[in-house]
């Protein structure tokens, strides 16, 4: 266990200890209502424990951000609970009123836990191929600029830097109905690299980038 992690369970093992004492030291009436309030305050200090373990255990700093507002959620759980165990403890509350809010209050977080856990499966995956269709864009320049270096004719050389351009402006998000001329492209772009018609490849490039901007354009 990280270090982050045994701190966060010795925290939470201090508040269950201490709610634990206030409960049997302080004068309460240990009716149902009592055992109600004091059942569930000590779950949701246990779902606290364990969805602040579920954040720390992310890989990578975008995933921890993703799960932040889940703390929050169950931040606000706590302290709704904490004000319902207060109400049991110090009010004459009928104990099946207080189980129906207890386990509603209970209810209503584990399936907010669970769509909070659906929902960043479903972003994580759009942001993954988000990622990876940017790569056209990215890897074709990096190709670019190496050959940009090795190039001693001058009119290539141009030629060639305005593909870049061209190139660095266009839509740097792929989509499926301009696979054919992403392909085409970068195809074109490995040829480059032998330096045979190499011009005649940066013109047929910068025609194909013209008719993938305007496509994605007009699907926008």
């Amino acid at each position: 266990m990280k270090k982050p992690s045994i701190k966060l369970v010795v925290a939470n093992v201090l508040i269950l200890v201490t709610f634990i004492l206030i409960s049997f030291i302080a004068p309460f009436v240990r009716n149902d209502s009592f055992w109600v309030g004091f059942s569930f305050e000590i779950v949701s200090i246990g779902v606290f424990l364990f969805s602040s373990l579920f954040i720390l255990s992310a890989e990578g700093i975008k995933k921890k951000v993703y799960r932040i507002p889940v703390l929050y959620f169950i931040v606000s759980y706590v302290v709704i609970q904490t004000i319902i165990t207060i109400v049991l403890y110090t009010t004459p509350t009928p104990y099946w009123l207080g189980m129906i809010l207890c386990v509603i209050l209970l209810v209503f977080v584990i399936i907010g836990l669970l769509m909070a856990n659906t929902g960043e499966d479903v972003v994580l995956k759009i942001d993954a191929k988000v990622k990876e269709k940017r790569f056209f864009i990215e890897d074709n320049m990096i190709v670019l600029k190496t050959l940009q270096n090795k190039i001693r004719v001058e009119s290539s050389k141009e030629a060639l830097a305005k593909l870049i351009e061209d190139l660095r402006f266009s839509d740097p998000i792929s989509s499926d109905f301009v696979k054919t001329e992403d392909e085409q492209i970068t195809k074109l772009i490995e040829l480059m690299a032998d330096n045979e018609n190499l011009e005649t490849n940066i013109a047929e490039v910068r025609d194909l980038l013209s008719i993938r901007n305007a496509k994605i354009k007009s699907a926008k």
